[in-house]
């Protein structure tokens, strides 16, 4: 064997050298070269040949190659593999290759309670070490001989990580395996197949359980009933029959359900369910439970989803689909971070015989909160009993009727504010422009008629056709051709909302089309603009109001106190809305608004709530099939195979190369840009003396003393500076006024503390917070609105890093008034949790209803607006 104990020398050691020195030459006698040998330094890499002088040079100098060091057989340099795996030398593991295996195994929690190490489990006589240990060398194999770059395992996880990513099918990973063999040198470990590289793989999933289940939803086929033929209740047969021969097809169950095995706010406010009245007092009712800060907090959420492009369709599959909140607010909810724990298949819907489905998940959640599982913690290196609760359920409120709930919790179900506020923003603008789902019409007018009420609606035959008078929340036609143009013209910032213009029927005056976040955007910001003089004083206040209250209800930080009184207020609100609107309008949804208030001061900010991510995760779940006869079969093998290389890739971060999708407004570090990352081509120019003066002044004055900005300001002032059309900055896109796009995305604002005005009656000066609004010129001004203005030209700079986005709506056609809206910041950093108003509207939350006449002689029918032939 040669003698590698000098290659852990440090190089300028003489013993390092006289060590590297005595292999080459050991090399040299053994292979009988008296000429060149295969120089291992980290340069060369195997790869070249040199004299002996000059290998010893090349591994003083550079080392020696990092890879072929940690080998247990050099043989490069004579050392034959069997001879050297022979000898009691230990092995040098690759510890992200170990650390994976171990994980995998859970070999990490038995290893820490015997007492072992690596080392010494090679020295046990334990069937599953030795296994364990087998696989581990075979993972470590290079790719082909000479190969220092990729492992077997590595080269494998790379591959199959980038079919996953990009959704190839197996076969075409299958031609790609079939090829990539014939490109590399020969004695290649690559597998040939995309059957043998799921069987590799298999020990990294966590597997699934198939149980069977009755065709009538009566039953499992799982305990005592596994090995029935025939469901107990129904009689009917638990196999699929040939309705041909009518053979009975054993193996092929006619249903199967899949079943994956499986810091505090100090403010008052609420920023995430751990701050909520329900995880107090839970926490407060099992103080066993909350002794222990890794048990775990899960809300549930299911709903039914069409697995096909087809919208026709009507084959329904049910996701169960479990959240973790423990971890961080901009982590619990993403799509990485959510559970599908089962899987109903349809084609049906389960309805009331869900409970059946859900009986080996209640199960294991019933384990979990009386027992718990013991876990070994990679951190602290100690095994702890973990336990789990069920905080709530989350689902639309058809599934609300089906879920059963805890009778402990203080809120059992979350109802779903998504969809409340899509239906209530859809019949809303179908009773203004009174199309498609209008709660307006002959019926609703009879209503009236037959309760004794309002009596100038009541409808009016004339002729052949029946006149409907024109009530308080009827829009005349040029009203509605008002209302539908403001929509149309309608310009949000990148990443707001669809282009809500091709839901918009001009001719027609409809809107038609929309999305659960159309609704939710028209809803909150766009309805109160698109509707300013356009209704009477009271109808229009009661839409501000309700708009306001989904505003505030929507925060990510928000203030209990204000809760409180928003519970008060929706009261106030609906209460208006009965003043003026007819009583068809006042179905269940409009009634859920009431308890969406409490919910959220019971249970936190709504986006933990909500179906918005389960929803989203449920698309990602539709492109996971393949084969439209086994829909299920697909999710479920593609969502393990998504789970597997997640997990295999955050171990081997160093060997497997293929990177994270970044989001397309990501910044990045540039040595020549101080913060942000242009999308466009820069455009150099000179700056005036004045300029450079204000741009130089607006710097100091405006940062934090930081080293990085010190460092650059040390470099002086230049003349020359650079401008660009588009920028982001902040996770925002920002785009010139000059360039004409879609969605508009020039609009900035800017808090600055200074003198103003404490309040339009008190005329003193006082030191507060003052909003400036603009639009990006040429990448780097801040400049006023109104042009006629000059109160900031000579302050027109700011930071890249203090802009942030806004974007602007025409109070009307001939008005040179804009009113300013503030979209939500798609990224949720430590910035958003502290400012609270990241989705803030037109309006306040304290709308006065002293300002509407509330007199009960109002008339109730419009003078100025034309009445409605049927």
């Amino acid at each position: 064997m040669v003698d590698k104990s000098w290659v852990h020398l440090c190089r300028v050691d003489s013993a390092y050298e006289c060590g590297a020195r005595g292999f080459v030459n050991t090399v040299s006698e053994k292979l009988g070269v008296s000429g060149k040998i295969i120089c291992p330094c980290a340069c060369c890499r195997n790869l070249e040949r040199k004299t002996c002088d000059e290998v010893v040079s090349h591994l003083v100098i550079n080392g020696m190659d990092e890879a072929y060091k940690r080998q247990s057989d050099w043989f490069h340099h004579g050392e034959d593999r069997s001879v050297a795996m022979s000898v009691g030398q230990d092995r040098v593991w690759n510890s992200e290759i170990v650390g994976l295996y171990e994980a995998a195994n859970c070999l990490d929690e038995e290893l820490a309670s015997k007492g072992l190490d690596l080392g010494e489990l090679a020295e046990g006589e334990d069937k599953k070490e030795d296994e364990f240990l087998a696989k581990l060398a075979e993972a470590e194999r290079p790719l082909y001989p000479t190969c220092v770059s990729h492992s077997k395992l590595s080269a494998i996880v790379s591959l199959f990580r980038i079919k996953t990513q990009n959704g190839w099918s197996d076969k075409s990973f299958n031609d790609l395996l079939e090829t990539l063999p014939h490109m590399l040198p020969q004695d290649n470990v690559l597998h040939t197949s995309t059957y043998d590289v799921k069987k590799f793989l298999k020990t990294f999933d966590m597997g699934y359980q198939k149980i069977h289940a009755c065709p009538n939803d009566c039953c499992l086929f799982r305990k005592k009933l596994k090995k029935v033929d025939t469901c107990p209740k129904c009689k009917a047969s638990r196999w699929k029959i040939n309705t041909h021969t009518g053979e009975v097809r054993k193996g092929v169950p006619q249903k199967v359900l899949r079943w994956h095995f499986s810091g505090k706010s100090t403010d008052g406010k609420l920023r995430h369910p751990v701050d909520s009245a329900t995880w107090s007092s839970m926490d407060a009712k099992y103080p066993s439970f909350a002794a222990e800060q890794r048990n775990l907090r899960l809300g549930l959420s299911t709903d039914g989803f069409n697995p096909f492009s087809m919208k026709s369709s009507r084959y329904s599959s049910w996701p169960v689909l479990l959240v973790n909140y423990n971890m961080a607010p901009d982590q619990c909810m993403k799509e990485e971070n959510i559970m599908l724990s089962l899987l109903i298949p349809g084609p049906h819907q389960p309805g009331n015989s869900i409970d059946v489905y859900l009986e080996p998940l209640i199960e294991d959640l019933i384990k979990l909160w009386n027992f718990g599982e013991l876990t070994f913690d990679a951190i602290s290196k100690t095994t702890f009993t973990l336990r789990a609760m069920l905080l709530w359920t989350i689902s639309d409120f058809p599934a609300y009727g089906n879920l059963a709930g805890c009778k402990e919790l203080p809120v059992r179900h979350n109802i779903d504010v998504m969809h409340v506020e899509k239906n209530v923003a859809s019949s809303l603008i179908a009773t203004l422009l009174h199309c498609g789902n209008s709660k307006d019409g002959l019926k609703a007018r009879k209503d009236l008629e037959t309760l004794g009420i309002r009596l100038d609606l009541h409808p009016k035959a004339q002729g052949k056709r029946t006149l409907l008078p024109a009530a308080p929340w009827s829009l005349s036609k040029a009203e509605k051709k008002t209302f539908c143009k403001r929509l149309f013209d309608f310009q949000g910032p990148d990443g707001y909302c669809s282009n809500i213009s091709n839901c918009v029927a001009l001719d027609e005056c409809k809107v038609m089309g929309l999305k659960s976040h159309d609704y939710h955007v028209l809803m909150q910001q766009l309805l109160p603009v698109a509707i300013r003089g356009l209704l009477p004083k009271g109808p229009r206040l009661s839409i501000f109001r309700l708009s306001a209250f989904f505003s505030l209800l929507c925060q990510r930080v928000i203030d209990v106190h204000q809760l409180q009184v928003m519970e008060t207020e929706i009261v106030e609100t609906l209460c208006m809305f009965e003043r003026f609107l007819p009583p068809s309008f006042f179905d269940i949804m409009i009634h859920l608004c009431v308890h969406l208030a409490r919910e959220a001061r019971l249970g936190g900010p709504v986006h933990f709530r909500w179906m918005y991510p389960f929803e989203r995760y449920m698309k990602v779940l539709k492109d996971y099939v393949r084969n439209p006869s086994r829909p299920e079969g697909c999710i479920a093998e593609s969502y393990l195979a998504e789970e597997c290389m997640k997990f295999c890739s955050n171990f081997l971060k160093k060997t497997t190369n293929v990177e994270e999708k970044d989001d397309r407004n990501t910044e990045y570090e540039n040595k020549t840009i101080l913060e942000g990352r242009p999308i466009s081509a820069a455009k150099s120019f000179t700056l005036s003396e004045s300029d450079m003066k204000i741009a130089h002044l607006a710097i100091p004055l405006d940062m934090e003393e930081k080293d990085e900005t010190l460092r650059w300001l040390a470099y002086g002032p230049r003349r020359i500076a650079r401008s660009y059309t588009g920028y982001i900055v902040n996770g925002l896109r920002f785009h010139t006024n000059s360039v004409h796009r879609l969605s508009q995305n020039s609009g900035v604002y800017y808090e600055a503390t200074a003198m103003c005005r404490s309040s339009a009656i008190d005329t003193a000066q006082v030191v507060d917070l003052v909003s400036y609004y603009g639009r990006v010129e040429d990448g780097f001004t801040l400049v006023n609105m109104n042009q006629s203005q000059v109160s900031f030209a000579k302050d027109p700079f700011i930071l890249a890093s203090q802009a942030r986005q806004i974007f602007y709506s025409r109070e009307n056609d001939e008005s040179s008034w804009y009113v300013v809206m503030r979209g939500p910041s798609r990224r949720y950093s430590d910035e958003n949790v502290e400012d609270g108003n990241t989705d803030v509207g037109p309006l306040p939350s304290n709308v006065d209803m002293g300002l509407e006449d509330l007199e009960d002689e109002a008339p109730m029918v419009r003078d100025d607006c034309e009445g409605i032939y049927v």
